[in-house]
């Protein structure tokens, strides 16, 4: 795929656009920090990708609030019992769940971590359920991994077989243990 740089918003990152798609599909790219790559698809669908190769284990950005709230939204991320937070830098809301995720978000260090190896163009995903309990708007996932949930409500409302199979934070896990 070749971008062509058409434009550098100011005070924000370069705007790129798909010069050959090769069928791929996105409309829009941009650079979010020297790692990251936001993209927009002709349908409005926003995701995250790597823009180099990522190491398992390693913490892929520090992340923060810019706004935190009581009450879950949709695009609140939780942090504790009564904390939910609007993500800063803004651009990593677009980071989509999977049922087999990628990253995970440590909402007690405030870092953003890859749980594996990602390369180069790949999406970054997680298991929106290691950070929500009970989420506001549940919805049917799509994502297509082998052991796919389907509906994704929370943590809240995961088996012991499911619970089992992934990463929690410790406000996920303190609630598990209450429940």
């Amino acid at each position: 795929m070749s971008l062509a740089l058409v434009e550098r918003v100011r005070n924000g990152p370069p705007k790129y656009v798909t010069v050959d798609a090769d069928n791929v599909g996105f409309s829009e790219r941009y650079a979010a920090g020297d790692h990251l790559e936001h993209r927009r698809a002709k349908t409005g669908h926003n995701s995250l990708h790597a823009a180099v190769a990522l190491k398992g284990g390693n913490i892929v950005q520090d992340f923060g609030a810019s706004e935190e709230l009581r009450e879950p939204n949709y695009l609140t991320m939780q942090t504790g019992p009564n904390s939910h937070i609007i993500l800063e830098p803004a651009y990593l809301q677009n980071i989509n769940h999977s049922c087999a995720p990628n990253t995970f978000w440590n909402t007690t260090t405030m870092q953003f971590e890859a749980l594996q190896d990602v390369a180069p163009g790949a999406e970054l995903t997680f298991f929106y359920p290691s950070t929500e309990w009970d989420m506001e708007t549940p919805f049917d996932c799509c994502c297509g991994a082998a052991g796919c949930l389907g509906r994704i409500a929370g943590a809240k409302h995961l088996s012991d077989e499911q619970f089992a199979r992934y990463r929690f934070n410790q406000h996920i896990l303190s609630a598990r243990a209450a429940a």
